[in-house]
């Protein structure tokens, strides 16, 4: 009996995928090619009058299960904005960041703010307080194109308001900004006087009365107005007050009460007209004469008690 043999060839499982995978490709392609559509359904057509593609699904592309099962994640969009500002010469912006600082030497005061763009210059009004009752804006200053201001002339201790104006000029016709902001600010003299230098002590004996002999040079400040003299066994300890010497008076004291024999420390402090005094740190005085081509006068002894 003659039996037919069938052959067939055999493969792996690999190349089983791998012939699976070219039959669907070939499908597809017979797909899209005969109903002109590329891959999973999408209809690429031509437009005539712009020449662009125009690519969309048919409907019923979308009720395939592998289509919908497709990740596709949709692209965030997002709203740009950009910045613009009105610029306006007849409505001036106000001026921002303004601020009063207090100078420290007393009568002063600086402003500082930050002038807007559009805005040409700005006028300065000052106000402050009599009795308790706020005086009318003082023009104090015009068309300040800088953006800080010295005010000088102060009362120290008294509170001043300062308000700064945006101005624009348009057609000769001056234009200012419709609100303004206002800072307040006390002068005061915070700043100590230098100490007094060239200290000299001598032992000193005049007309049957004897002491401690103490001569000085005044500091240069110009508001420096008086020096208060202390006394102290131990050093570093001020003591007692023993003596106010006058910026009008010559610059020297004599100890009367000085016990002979004791060791004393002495203390000398310039105040100034704001009661403002040098500093109260304690150092040894250089002796003598700390520049020796400019002799040290002699003062007579003079004789000052605590008023």
């Amino acid at each position: 009996m003659n039996h037919k043999r069938h052959w067939l060839p055999s493969f792996t499982a690999k190349e089983w995928t791998l012939i699976s995978l070219i039959l669907v490709l070939a499908g597809l392609a017979i797909y899209t090619t005969r109903y002109n559509q590329s891959a999973f359904g999408l209809i690429t057509s031509e437009d005539t009058t712009t020449g662009r593609v125009v690519s969309d699904f048919p409907t019923d592309t979308l009720l395939h299960e592998q289509v919908l099962a497709l990740d596709v994640h949709a692209v965030p969009q997002t709203q740009p904005q950009v910045e613009a500002t009105f610029l306006h010469s007849q409505h001036p912006a106000p001026v921002t960041h303004l601020t009063a600082f207090n100078t420290r030497i007393g009568g002063e005061a600086v402003l500082f703010w930050t002038r807007p763009d559009g805005v040409e210059s700005v006028n300065i009004y000052r106000s402050t307080t009599h009795a308790n009752i706020p005086t009318a804006d003082e023009l104090v200053a015009t068309h300040i194109i800088e953006e800080s201001f010295l005010d000088t002339g102060l009362d120290n201790a008294q509170t001043y308001t300062y308000r700064v104006v945006s101005v624009n000029t348009f057609n000769e016709i001056e234009y200012t900004s419709d609100t303004a902001p206002t800072v307040s600010v006390i002068p005061a003299d915070t700043i100590p006087p230098l100490a007094p230098t060239d200290i000299i002590i001598t032992s000193t004996q005049s007309d049957n009365q004897y002491g401690v002999h103490i001569q000085w040079v005044n500091p240069t400040v110009v508001d420096f107005d008086h020096l208060n003299i202390f006394r102290s066994t131990t050093y570093g300890i001020r003591g007692e007050q023993i003596a106010t010497v006058k910026q009008s008076e010559i610059p020297a004291f004599t100890d009367t009460s000085a016990v002979p024999n004791a060791h004393y420390y002495y203390t000398l402090v310039a105040v100034d007209a704001s009661g403002n005094p040098s500093s109260d740190a304690f150092s040894m005085p250089i002796p003598g004469n700390t520049e020796p081509f400019t002799p040290i006068p002699v003062l007579l002894p003079v004789t000052n008690t605590t008023p």
